[in-house]
């Protein structure tokens, strides 16, 4: 069983995105640096985890088809 640990929801991190863009498109100082520091990092973190979750959800997915498959049959 694969248990998937991303506090993070899409939405969130489309909206970090947005403001981190926003922020220095205009140039204006709502987020530091350090927390922009530490977003960036959140966003990374969740990226290269979902990147090797793919794998393991690939996997499953063929499984899964498989399974239909052979009870389809």
């Amino acid at each position: 069983m694969i248990e998937i640990k991303i506090p993070v929801t899409s939405d969130l991190l489309r909206s970090i995105a947005t403001d981190l863009k926003n922020s220095e498109k205009n140039k204006e100082k709502t987020i530091t640096t350090e927390t922009s520091c530490f977003l960036q990092d959140v966003l990374k973190t969740t990226l290269c985890e979902c990147e090797r979750l793919q794998v393991e959800v690939d996997s499953l997915i063929d499984a899964g088809e498989e399974a239909a498959s052979l009870l389809s049959d």
